[in-house]
């Protein structure tokens, strides 16, 4: 009798082993899990912030259709900025726009048409491209 519960005992602590040891591997591999969803979350926000980069670099082109000026690392919101660079050759603009939120970044090249209208001062804009870029 004295031998069996030897072997149960050590039977108990190999199974108490294998189990930490399967339930350690789950932990690190949610870990890992949750770590790939927040990137993921980040970079999804970074693009979406650097389309706002192209919105506002379009918002200024109705205002003056020669803008080139473009942004350099403008806030937007907590640990969020953009910039945008301009490449104003009428009737075409080409705008690239990187989005940065929580360090992911993400970058956006837009080529735009000025569109002319019939009366002087007035015009158009038309999105020709829109590429999200490696």
């Amino acid at each position: 009798m004295r031998n069996d519960q030897g072997s149960v005992l050590v039977m108990t602590t190999f199974a108490i082993a294998l189990f930490s040891i399967l339930l350690t591997g789950m932990m690190v591999l949610l870990s890992s899990e949750i770590q790939l969803a927040s990137q993921d979350a980040w970079a999804r926000q970074a693009g979406f912030v650097a389309e706002t980069a192209i919105a506002e670099s379009m918002y200024q082109l109705t205002v003056n259709d020669t803008w080139d000026t473009g942004f350099n690392h403008e806030p937007f919101g907590d640990n969020q900025y953009y910039s945008a660079s301009i490449i104003n050759t009428p009737p075409q603009v080409t705008i690239r726009a990187i989005g940065i939120a929580n360090g992911v970044s993400r970058e956006i090249e837009a080529v735009i048409a000025i569109v002319k209208e019939t009366s002087p001062n007035q015009f158009a804009l038309r999105v020709d491209s829109w590429e999200e870029l490696e």
